[in-house]
């Protein structure tokens, strides 16, 4: 019990250890500053580095952030339980299809395609099309894109044939 007591008195009075090692390593660098010559005061600054580093303190605890944020108006109380206005829907376009040429393409790890069309679109093979296609780089290809059905697209080729679902990137 009386042990128990020594301990607890002496954490009460005496700062944690990193303040020690903080301490130790501000009076090493001291030391090794007041040294005159230059290879003497670098073997010292070496000897300092060698030691092992002191555990970091721990950071202080933030101020809650309502007390650094000036309140919000009465107006705007409750305003995030409004119902929020539907987005805007972006138009559909009337064309069905374009047909480009295909001026870049490249493969990805798993062999799906992503084309650059003349007109600049670049559009990706989905991950569920499990059909490769072999697209030459000494053919011109020519890709006709057209809409297919809930809402999807399709992409087909005049050299290979084939119809791939794509998936637009830019």
């Amino acid at each position: 019990m009386r042990r128990i007591l020594m301990f607890l008195a002496l954490t009460a009075v005496l700062p944690p250890a990193p303040l020690f090692a903080q301490d130790s390593l501000t009076a090493g660098l001291r030391s090794c500053a007041a040294i005159v010559g230059s290879v003497e005061r670098l073997s010292c600054y070496d000897q300092l580095a060698r030691r092992p580093l002191p555990a970091p303190l721990p950071a202080p605890m933030a101020a809650p952030a309502q007390m650094s944020q000036r309140p919000a108006p009465a107006a705007d109380f409750g305003a995030d339980t409004l119902p929020q206005p539907a987005p805007v829907p972006v138009p559909r376009s009337s064309l069905e299809s374009i047909t480009s040429p295909v001026t870049d393409f490249s493969f990805d790890v798993r062999g799906h395609f992503i084309v650059t069309l003349a007109n600049g679109q670049i559009w990706r093979q989905i991950e569920g099309d499990t059909v490769n296609v072999t697209l030459r780089k000494d053919r011109t290809h020519t890709a006709t894109v057209s809409r297919a059905i809930l809402g999807s697209y399709s992409i087909r080729f005049d050299n290979p044939r084939g119809l791939f679902k794509v998936l637009r990137v830019r």
